[in-house]
């Protein structure tokens, strides 16, 4: 029996996929930890979460079923200067965990003394 080119392409492909199905593992339940999303409770009117099913105009959208993009973090806004010194600044946008603060810090403070009072301490 001869087979045509387009006979061994499909053969090929069929083969392709099926040695692709062995490599990849299935799941034909859902555990407790997952959550199943039915279209009719995805959000809708936010930029992040799309879908042609949800919108009036879904030739726009392509071939997606749904589209889901990440947040974008918000810019932190700036340390205040009077607490500046005891924030560690490399762990603010950090979201592993909330940032410590710097357990003492050293305060400089300038006094005057005057040069006949040398043997004196300054009162404060």
């Amino acid at each position: 029996m001869n087979q045509t080119a387009t006979d061994k392409g499909t053969d090929l492909l069929a083969f392709l996929k099926a040695t692709a199905t062995l490599r990849r593992r299935r799941f034909s339940t859902y555990g407790d930890g997952d959550k199943v999303i039915w279209f009719g409770d995805v959000p809708t009117g936010h930029a992040e979460c799309r879908s042609p099913f949800l919108v009036d105009n879904a030739e726009d959208l392509g071939e997606l079923w749904l589209e889901s993009r990440k947040k974008r973090m918000p810019m932190r806004p700036p340390v205040p200067e009077i607490v500046a010194d005891w924030v560690r600044v490399d762990e603010l946008d950090g979201t592993e965990a909330e940032p410590d603060l710097h357990p003492e810090i050293t305060v400089l403070v300038e006094v005057e003394q005057d040069l006949l009072d040398f043997g004196n301490p300054p009162e404060m």
